[in-house]
């Protein structure tokens, strides 16, 4: 599994994170559904999380499929939706390389 983190250049906390490897602990429900994008010119749905002890936290997921045997986990965790939304358009911009993806 491979793991890459962008971080914020004021704080230097993170915007968000991907996780790319043959499959996810990530398992898109439905009922939490947020919102869809386009990720490296896939069609891709965002859902809504949480973690009990960080109730004020808006988190989103997704999954994008980078190659044959291997997807790509998306996660944004921040504390207002101004930097959500940012953090969303800045993961629209990813493209992924099937072959770093280690078919």
């Amino acid at each position: 599994m491979l793991l890459c983190r962008a971080m914020r250049s004021d704080d230097g906390k993170e915007a968000f994170a991907v996780t790319i490897g043959r499959s996810s602990p990530f398992k898109p429900n439905s009922a939490l559904r947020d919102g869809e994008s386009v990720i490296d010119g896939q069609k891709t749905y965002w859902y809504r999380s949480e973690i009990a002890a960080r109730p004020n936290e808006l988190i989103r997921e997704t999954l994008v499929k980078v190659a044959p045997n291997n997807v790509a986990h998306v996660f944004i965790r921040t504390d207002n939706a101004e930097n959500l939304g940012r953090y969303k358009d800045m993961v629209q911009g990813l493209q992924f390389n099937p072959a770093l993806a280690g078919n």
